[in-house]
Protein backbone atom coordinates (compact mmCIF):
# COMPACT_ATOMS: atom_id res chain seq x y z
CA UNK A 1 0.00 0.00 0.00
CA UNK A 2 1.20 3.52 -1.07
CA UNK A 3 -0.42 7.12 0.67
CA UNK A 4 -0.41 10.16 -1.77
CA UNK A 5 -0.68 13.87 -0.85
CA UNK A 6 -3.41 15.33 -2.21
CA UNK A 7 -3.95 18.94 -1.21
CA UNK A 8 -4.92 20.99 -3.94
CA UNK A 9 -7.43 23.63 -2.54
CA UNK A 10 -6.78 22.82 1.32
CA UNK A 11 -6.49 25.87 2.97
CA UNK A 12 -4.67 23.99 6.18
CA UNK A 13 -2.69 20.63 6.08
CA UNK A 14 -4.09 20.45 9.76
CA UNK A 15 -6.34 17.59 9.07
CA UNK A 16 -8.57 16.60 11.71
CA UNK A 17 -11.33 14.30 10.35
CA UNK A 18 -11.92 12.17 7.18
CA UNK A 19 -15.60 10.87 6.28
CA UNK A 20 -17.05 9.53 2.99
CA UNK A 21 -20.48 9.92 2.17
CA UNK A 22 -22.44 7.99 -0.88
CA UNK A 23 -23.90 10.05 -2.93
CA UNK A 24 -27.66 9.97 -5.27
CA UNK A 25 -26.18 9.69 -8.23
CA UNK A 26 -23.80 6.56 -7.53
CA UNK A 27 -20.76 8.84 -6.51
CA UNK A 28 -19.18 9.91 -3.21
CA UNK A 29 -18.18 13.30 -1.40
CA UNK A 30 -14.92 12.93 0.55
CA UNK A 31 -15.09 15.53 3.57
CA UNK A 32 -11.87 16.64 5.24
CA UNK A 33 -12.46 18.33 8.82
CA UNK A 34 -9.30 21.02 9.35
CA UNK A 35 -8.22 24.21 11.90
CA UNK A 36 -9.01 26.40 8.96
CA UNK A 37 -12.94 24.69 7.90
CA UNK A 38 -14.53 21.95 6.37
CA UNK A 39 -13.48 20.99 2.82
CA UNK A 40 -15.20 18.65 0.14
CA UNK A 41 -13.99 16.63 -2.49
CA UNK A 42 -16.28 14.80 -5.46
CA UNK A 43 -12.86 13.59 -7.73
CA UNK A 44 -11.25 11.19 -4.60
CA UNK A 45 -9.19 14.09 -2.83
CA UNK A 46 -7.62 15.04 -6.81
CA UNK A 47 -8.93 18.73 -5.54
CA UNK A 48 -10.95 20.07 -2.49
CA UNK A 49 -13.51 23.01 -2.18
CA UNK A 50 -13.41 24.68 1.49
CA UNK A 51 -17.18 24.76 2.36
CA UNK A 52 -19.30 27.35 3.60
CA UNK A 53 -20.19 26.47 7.17
CA UNK A 54 -22.65 28.80 9.53
CA UNK A 55 -20.65 29.41 12.41
CA UNK A 56 -18.15 32.22 13.61
CA UNK A 57 -15.31 29.92 13.73
CA UNK A 58 -13.74 27.84 11.08
CA UNK A 59 -12.23 25.42 13.33
CA UNK A 60 -13.31 21.85 12.99
CA UNK A 61 -13.15 18.77 14.65
CA UNK A 62 -15.06 15.79 13.16
CA UNK A 63 -17.28 14.43 9.82
CA UNK A 64 -19.49 12.18 10.70
CA UNK A 65 -22.34 10.20 8.18
CA UNK A 66 -25.10 9.23 10.19
CA UNK A 67 -24.76 5.31 10.12
CA UNK A 68 -28.12 4.59 7.77
CA UNK A 69 -26.74 5.92 4.10
CA UNK A 70 -29.46 8.92 4.15
CA UNK A 71 -27.43 11.64 3.21
CA UNK A 72 -27.39 13.16 6.61
CA UNK A 73 -23.70 13.95 7.73
CA UNK A 74 -22.72 16.24 10.96
CA UNK A 75 -19.63 18.28 11.63
CA UNK A 76 -18.37 19.53 14.87
CA UNK A 77 -17.49 22.88 15.39
CA UNK A 78 -16.07 25.56 18.30
CA UNK A 79 -13.38 28.29 18.93
CA UNK A 80 -10.45 26.24 18.97
CA UNK A 81 -8.88 23.17 21.47
CA UNK A 82 -10.20 22.81 23.75
CA UNK A 83 -12.18 26.05 23.29
CA UNK A 84 -15.18 27.65 25.10
CA UNK A 85 -17.74 27.97 22.78
CA UNK A 86 -19.14 25.60 19.65
CA UNK A 87 -22.05 23.99 17.85
CA UNK A 88 -22.97 20.43 15.93
CA UNK A 89 -23.34 21.26 12.44
CA UNK A 90 -26.27 18.84 10.46
CA UNK A 91 -26.64 18.27 6.87
CA UNK A 92 -29.56 16.88 5.41
CA UNK A 93 -28.65 17.07 1.96
CA UNK A 94 -24.91 15.17 1.31
CA UNK A 95 -23.08 17.59 3.00
CA UNK A 96 -23.93 20.78 0.71
CA UNK A 97 -25.41 23.07 3.40
CA UNK A 98 -25.51 23.07 6.75
CA UNK A 99 -27.25 23.81 9.76
CA UNK A 100 -26.86 24.20 13.41
CA UNK A 101 -28.06 21.02 15.18
CA UNK A 102 -29.36 22.70 18.01
CA UNK A 103 -27.12 21.03 21.03
CA UNK A 104 -29.21 22.10 24.35
CA UNK A 105 -26.27 25.15 26.06
CA UNK A 106 -24.48 27.03 26.56
CA UNK A 107 -21.06 25.09 25.84
CA UNK A 108 -18.12 25.00 27.56
CA UNK A 109 -15.80 23.53 24.84
CA UNK A 110 -15.73 22.80 21.15
CA UNK A 111 -18.19 19.99 20.34
CA UNK A 112 -15.12 18.05 19.77
CA UNK A 113 -16.47 14.18 18.49
CA UNK A 114 -19.77 11.98 17.37
CA UNK A 115 -20.79 8.52 17.56
CA UNK A 116 -23.46 6.64 15.53
CA UNK A 117 -23.59 3.32 14.72
CA UNK A 118 -25.40 1.02 11.54
CA UNK A 119 -27.27 -1.03 14.23
CA UNK A 120 -29.20 1.69 15.54
CA UNK A 121 -28.52 5.18 13.59
CA UNK A 122 -30.98 6.72 15.00
CA UNK A 123 -29.18 6.80 18.43
CA UNK A 124 -25.99 9.18 18.54
CA UNK A 125 -23.62 10.68 21.00
CA UNK A 126 -21.98 14.07 20.24
CA UNK A 127 -19.34 15.58 22.82
CA UNK A 128 -17.17 18.78 23.96
CA UNK A 129 -13.32 18.80 24.27
CA UNK A 130 -14.08 19.17 27.81
CA UNK A 131 -16.48 16.40 29.12
CA UNK A 132 -20.33 17.81 27.77
CA UNK A 133 -21.77 14.52 26.70
CA UNK A 134 -25.42 14.69 24.41
CA UNK A 135 -27.48 12.20 23.09
CA UNK A 136 -29.76 12.39 20.31
CA UNK A 137 -32.15 8.84 19.74
CA UNK A 138 -34.06 10.44 16.39
CA UNK A 139 -31.13 10.33 14.53
CA UNK A 140 -30.02 14.10 15.39
CA UNK A 141 -33.13 15.97 15.03
CA UNK A 142 -33.21 16.69 18.64
CA UNK A 143 -30.23 16.25 21.25
CA UNK A 144 -30.63 15.87 25.68
CA UNK A 145 -27.58 16.78 27.43
CA UNK A 146 -26.62 14.21 29.78
CA UNK A 147 -25.91 14.41 33.00
CA UNK A 148 -22.41 13.76 33.65
CA UNK A 149 -19.55 15.51 32.91
CA UNK A 150 -15.98 14.66 32.34
CA UNK A 151 -12.75 15.76 32.68
CA UNK A 152 -12.04 15.80 28.76
CA UNK A 153 -13.26 13.69 26.04
CA UNK A 154 -11.03 13.34 22.96
CA UNK A 155 -13.02 10.21 21.56
CA UNK A 156 -16.48 8.35 21.61
CA UNK A 157 -17.42 5.03 20.06
CA UNK A 158 -20.96 3.10 20.76
CA UNK A 159 -22.30 -0.42 20.09
CA UNK A 160 -24.75 -2.67 20.89
CA UNK A 161 -24.59 -5.67 23.75
CA UNK A 162 -24.13 -8.91 21.67
CA UNK A 163 -27.77 -11.28 22.54
CA UNK A 164 -27.66 -13.09 25.91
CA UNK A 165 -25.57 -9.99 27.91
CA UNK A 166 -26.77 -8.95 31.27
CA UNK A 167 -27.06 -5.32 30.70
CA UNK A 168 -25.10 -4.02 33.96
CA UNK A 169 -25.08 -0.66 35.73
CA UNK A 170 -23.12 1.99 33.87
CA UNK A 171 -19.62 2.80 35.65
CA UNK A 172 -20.54 5.94 36.56
CA UNK A 173 -23.58 4.49 38.92
CA UNK A 174 -22.22 0.89 39.62
CA UNK A 175 -19.91 2.81 42.81
CA UNK A 176 -23.46 4.32 44.11
CA UNK A 177 -25.19 0.61 43.63
CA UNK A 178 -22.44 -0.82 45.23
CA UNK A 179 -22.87 1.52 48.43
CA UNK A 180 -26.33 0.38 48.38
CA UNK A 181 -26.14 -3.10 48.37
CA UNK A 182 -23.34 -2.73 51.17
CA UNK A 183 -26.08 -0.77 53.34
CA UNK A 184 -24.00 2.72 53.25
CA UNK A 185 -26.17 5.92 53.09
CA UNK A 186 -24.62 9.03 52.31
CA UNK A 187 -24.91 11.63 55.08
Amino acid sequence: MTWERKESGLVSGDIHGLAVLKLRDGGKAVFATTNRGLHRSEDDGETWMLQELPAPWPYTRAVVPRADDSGVIFVTNGNGPPGNDGFLLRSRDHGRTFEDAGLPGPLESTVWCIATNAADPMLLFACTNLGELFRSQDGGETWARLPHVFGELRALHWRPLPEGIRKAAHAITRPVLKAAQMGWSAR
